[in-house]
């Protein structure tokens, strides 16, 4: 869809963002914890050139919240919003590149996001990777004291939830060990670069990024 105005394009329901039908990704609870009507239109979210959102600890609230900031978009007041002219032939890839901002390409994406991929599973390793999960140490800027929900450790980081904790870290050898070999290491950065370097074997990415993902719903089901 073509957003000029945003007063006809629904924020919730409707395909305006890559992600698609944003409502799908969180359910019904998200409209409530991002502060957000269910039948809000664009220019009643995006306001003087800003998103409305309201400040949420649930982390895939927050996600999906920093995703849809970093998508860019510009009302234009006196246009009417409409549907992308139709042409004989559809390419996913050309709509993709007309839709997206394009940013500086990162080579860990290459472990993140791939066609045999699952988009939970990519999500929150993309949440991982992008430091955003809500630890420990994130929730002590919100006045919240609170230690790793695994093993007790107070400075709960991402990089202890991957891998320092020895709980994570030997439940991440239980099913990865045999596939990372000596690639296996309790240090987040040197995983994610052994990742990025086997990012051609899908099996293997595969099972680590599943792998990633469990552990942090694991971990945001704990907290809860």
């Amino acid at each position: 869809m073509e957003i000029h105005n945003g007063k006809s394009i629904r924020f919730w329901t409707e395909l305006w963002h890559p992600l698609g039908r944003l409502i799908d990704l969180v359910g019904d609870s998200g409209p409530q914890q991002l502060g957000v009507m269910q039948n809000a239109t664009i220019d009643e979210v995006f306001v003087g050139n800003e998103w409305r959102f309201r400040n949420c600890r649930d982390s895939t609230i927050r996600g999906l919240a920093e995703w849809i900031k970093e998508y860019r978009i510009h009302l234009v007041t006196d246009v009417e919003d409409g549907l992308t002219e139709y042409q004989s032939l559809f390419s996913s890839g050309e709509t993709w590149n007309l839709v997206r901002t394009q940013g500086e390409f990162k080579e860990w994406s290459k472990a993140v996001w791939f066609t045999q991929g699952v988009p939970r599973f990519s999500y929150i390793t993309w949440m991982a990777v992008k430091y955003i999960l809500a630890t420990c140490s994130r929730k002590r800027s919100w006045g919240q004291i609170q230690g790793c929900v695994f093993c007790g450790e107070p400075e709960e980081s991402r990089d202890h939830l991957y891998f320092a904790c020895p709980y994570t870290f030997t439940l991440w050898l239980e099913v990865t060990g045999t596939l990372l070999s000596n690639g296996a290491s309790p240090d987040w950065n040197t995983t994610l670069q052994y990742l990025t370097a086997r990012s051609h074997d899908y099996l293997y990415i595969y099972t680590c990024e599943a792998s990633v993902s469990s552990l942090g719903l694991l971990h945001m089901d704990r907290e809860e």
